[in-house]
């Protein structure tokens, strides 16, 4: 047992009951477009969610889903799809290693952190039911978000591309079609942040049609300063920006046209060494070390640029059927480079390469509802077409950045997919659903400087996914629910150095890797107490993989490939409770508590560069002990306006970032991080003012790391978290 882990055990089951009585989820507007309601009073309200494609709330959905509303954004600091993590069971959100706008994303163990255009994620983002199918450019910055849900677990037969993880939706809001309205903030604060958003919304014909537009600009110096230089990396520099156009010609036809552009101009994500290759001269890297200096201050670049339009056409056909059409097209042109690890001729191991990369998908969908039957059925496709170059910059002397070489990624998904509800007597319904999905994958290679022929791959991946369960309402404000979905994550190439096989004497090529196929149980129960003050939301699952798709460096490079493990089960209980203690009082919290463990034979390379036997290793990215407990105060004080405080504590324990569990500096420690905010709101709730904080208690800590193999001295790369993060923010609406 390692070090503490009792301790902590301890620890975590004497704060559990107390986390019982909590959780950030699950109260709000009945309906979604309601202005929030900023006091505190009487019964814990609801959020209504569109998970399954049809409205409901959360405690009536049955499967287990995390949502958000504006008012619940604000109350826990979540100004990006970032901050989403901590405030969801099982989900773990930080940037990719190497990278600051790539986002590195795990939900029950399930994830994916290469960036670029090979790899596909694990865990679905979808921006107004749009598929966002690249992790470059995922960290969605929020001010016109009216909803966030998070949907754990594999979702096979109601969303997009199938993903074996689960989904993370945004819902951004509409305009107002019969009032105008607008509202803005500025912030300022440590490390000379600065941000600035605003919303606008206008009915141009009243009822019939109306435009709105937002906008956030968010910049930040860096924190990691050179011991070679003393500049300051790490920069912040994002700007993202949407256009919406609502028309309501009649009260069965809504059609909504959106534009979306954003962009980062800011540093790469900046490593810090803890350890390095055989015949580098650094005192510095070592474990402990401040992760607040570094020596890696080579070439890179964190240029992102990010396109989009949604074209949505919701038409009622009757009391019982409803069809809807959701176009959306991005277009993401992609600039990266970073500096790894030192090497002993005085400069640095890293990689560099430029992305294009344009999707399209179309989705048509019948939501039902007639009798005792309710369901949606659909047709789904998508298209994609990505092209990289590695090794477009020229690195000083010394340095070893990417060998030059194009890829170009075509890929063309076909799905038809149905899932139906029937209440066989009241207040019990059986689920079934269904989804067969066709992808169709190729990608083609050259390496001018070795084989300067194109090298080309392709192969057709195909599934069935089926689900079925049933719900039951056994009391008025309780629901129990058991459900078995199949998930499919299709299978891809990795690029492959055309160099020529000793063994064989043929040339290398491009290689596949298959599909990631889930066997998901899961089991929960949604209760509500009868004077609507508290409320538990429990799921316990178990998720059995065939071909879990891992990456892993290949041995003595900074290369990384996908590779199939022949199977795995991660298995887990996830907690959401809530407690309104008085009228102006309540307590949050979201836990979770996993393992996970490989169930037949897996070969991966160690931190010598050396294949071994993997299976007895413990899965990357499965965070045993996850939780975040906080409160909402809103005193009653004799002032003018309203005050409201809130505060939580985030601990993620230990858990391992490659999947040769190898070395102990590349895994990540235990951390507990502190936010609060104190916001005071004007008596006509039109200006506010709070001061914010994360990470209070100013704990130097990492997340990510990479390990770079080596037969003597294998290097390690930490990627520290942010320091203590301090801001006052003034905002106004009307």
């Amino acid at each position: 047992m390692r070090v503490g882990h009792q301790r902590r055990t301890m620890a975590l089951g004497s704060v559990l009951g107390a986390a019982l009585l909590a959780s950030g989820v699950g109260y709000a507007q009945t309906e979604s477009t309601a202005e929030p309601d900023r006091g505190y009073s009487g019964e814990l309200m609801e959020i209504e969610v569109t998970a399954q494609r049809t409205r409901s709330t959360v405690q009536e959905t049955p499967i287990a889903v995390t949502a958000m509303d504006t008012r619940l954004l604000e109350e826990r600091q979540v100004v990006s799809v970032k901050e989403v993590g901590a405030l969801v069971p099982g989900l773990l959100v930080e940037p990719a290693a190497s990278t600051s706008n790539s986002a590195r994303i795990v939900l029950r163990g399930a994830g994916q952190e290469n960036s670029g255009i090979l790899y596909d994620p694990a865990v679905g983002v979808y921006v107004d039911d749009v598929y966002q199918p690249r992790l470059n450019g995922a960290f969605f910055d929020f001010f016109d978000i009216e909803r966030v849900e998070v949907l754990r677990g594999p979702q096979g037969t109601l969303y997009g591309r199938n993903t074996s993880g689960g989904a993370i939706k945004l819902v951004t809001r509409n305009p107002d079609l019969h009032a105008a309205e607008a509202a803005g903030d500025i912030a300022y604060g440590t490390h000379n942040l600065f941000s600035a958003r605003g919303f606008v919304s206008v009915p141009i014909v009243t009822d019939k049609l109306a435009w709105s537009a937002s906008f956030v600009k968010r910049e930040r110096d860096g924190f990691i300063t050179s011991t070679k230089t003393g500049e300051k990396l790490g920069e912040v520099d994002t700007l993202a920006a949407r256009t919406k156009l609502y028309y309501a010609p009649t009260d069965r036809l809504d059609i909504i046209l959106s534009v979306d552009y954003a962009q980062d101009r800011g540093d790469s994500g900046i490593g810090v060494p803890l350890s390095t290759y055989p015949n580098v001269n650094n005192p510095n890297a070592r474990p402990d070390r401040s992760l607040y200096t570094t020596e890696l201050d080579g070439p890179q670049v964190s240029d992102l640029d990010s396109l989009g339009a949604v074209a949505t056409i919701r038409y009622e056909i009757n009391d019982a059927l409803s069809f809807s059409s959701i176009s959306g097209w991005r277009s993401l042109e992609i600039k990266q480079a970073a500096e790894f690890a030192q090497l002993a001729t005085g400069g640095g191991l890293g990689g560099d390469y430029t992305a294009d990369d344009d999707s399209f998908s179309q989705e048509f969908t019948l939501e039902i509802s007639a009798g005792i039957f309710s369901g949606v059925a659909g047709l789904y496709y998508f298209k994609e077409r990505g092209e990289m170059h590695r090794g477009f910059l020229d690195v000083p002397p010394g340095y070893v950045y990417s060998t030059p070489h194009d890829l170009r990624r075509d890929t063309e998904a076909y799905a038809v997919f149905a899932e139906l509800n029937a209440e066989i007597f009241p207040g019990f319904n059986l689920i079934g659903g269904i989804r067969w999905t066709e992808e169709k994958a190729e990608l083609r290679q050259i390496y001018p400087t070795i084989y300067n022929v194109w090298q080309s791959a392709k192969k057709t991946f195909d599934d069935v996914t089926p689900k079925v369960g049933f719900n039951w309402h056994v009391a008025p404000d309780t629901m129990v629910y058991a459900t078995y979905t199949e998930g499919f994550k299709s299978g891809g190439f990795n690029n492959i150095t055309p160099n020529v096989n000793p063994v064989t004497n043929e040339r290398f090529g491009p290689e596949v890797f298959e599909p990631e196929t889930v066997e998901s149980y899961e089991a929960g129960i949604k209760l509500t107490t009868a004077d609507r003050r508290a409320r538990v939301n429990i799921a316990l699952f178990r998720a059995d993989y065939e071909g879990l798709q891992l990456p892993a460096f290949i041995p003595g490079t900074a290369v990384t490939t996908v590779k199939n493990a022949t199977s795995a089960r991660i298995e887990g209980v996830e907690i959401e409770p809530t407690w309104r203690v008085t009228d102006n009082f309540e307590l949050y919290g979201a836990l979770s508590f996993l393992q996970g463990k490989y169930t037949g034979p897996y070969t991966c390379a160690d931190a010598t560069g050396t294949w071994v036997d993997c299976s007895k290793n413990k899965i990357k990215g499965v965070i045993p002990e996850q939780m975040t407990i906080g409160f909402t105060w809103t005193p009653v004080w004799d002032i003018p306006g309203e005050v409201t405080i809130g505060g939580d504590w985030q601990y993620t324990s230990f858990y391992y970032n490659n999947v040769s569990n190898q070395t102990e500096l590349a895994q990540s420690r235990p951390v507990g991080l502190w936010q609060g905010f104190i916001r005071w709101t004007s008596p006509d709730d039109r200006w506010n003012v709070a001061l914010e904080g994360r990470n209070l208690a100013d704990k130097m800590y990492y997340r990510s790391a990479m390990l770079l193999s080596n037969a003597t001295s294998p290097a390690v790369t930490a990627y520290p978290g942010d320091p203590r993060m301090v801001n006052i923010r003034i905002g106004y609406s009307f």
